[in-house]
């Protein structure tokens, strides 16, 4: 248990992700928005006393495999600001994900974000289901090889159906099929992205 005072003066004490939950508030504000120090003081607080969490982009979420927070959600996210959407609801599913809120919400946000990258990175209002066809023209016309073409639409395709049957129709998501959603996320948005960085 982790002891911490409210407001009040009185302590209290609950676990360490109820207090982180609690802190993602107050970093949803817009005071701490504005206050560039209390950000780098966190950020250096969390590496200090190695708590398993890291601060990325204004949410605290906890850990995963380093090379993967680095390159499969805190680089995705800093690179999905051309992408205002999908870069908010990527940012409501780290706070979820962080907040431990449902994994369905969690899963659908996930989902939802990657719709709003295909739609914004394509410049049209398709639905995921037709957005995934249209990325394999896309990718064609940038030659990329028809195997990669090939097994990206069929991930894309099984992220969909994985997230219907598990998360919009179903509760049935757990901690690890949540933390799959959110790298392979990551995977589809930063190949996509790196891809079009080249233009």
């Amino acid at each position: 248990m982790f002891p911490y005072k409210l407001k009040n003066g009185k302590q209290t004490s609950g676990s360490i992700d109820e207090f982180i939950a609690k802190l993602n508030v107050f970093l949803d504000s817009e005071y701490f928005n504005k206050n560039n120090r209390l950000q780098v003081f966190l950020e250096e607080a969390l590496e200090r006393w190695a708590l398993p969490y890291i601060m990325c982009v204004g949410v605290i979420i906890r850990k995963g495999v380093p090379e993967f927070d680095s390159a499969l959600v805190i680089d995705v996210v800093c690179w999905l600001e051309k992408f205002p959407n999908a870069h908010n609801q990527y940012k409501i599913a780290l706070q979820q994900y962080s907040n431990n809120s449902s994994h369905r919400d969690v899963a659908d946000n996930l989902r939802k974000s990657l719709e709003a990258f295909l739609q914004e990175y394509l410049d049209n209002s398709a639905n995921l289901k037709n957005n995934i066809s249209r990325i394999g023209e896309f990718l064609k016309k940038y030659e990329i090889n028809t195997h990669i073409r090939n097994m990206l639409i069929s991930l894309m395709n099984s992220y969909m159906l994985l997230n219907n049957e598990t998360a919009k129709h179903n509760d049935l998501t757990d901690k690890r099929t949540i933390e799959f959603l959110l790298y392979q996320t990551g995977i589809f948005m930063r190949f996509l992205i790196e891809l079009r960085s080249g233009d």
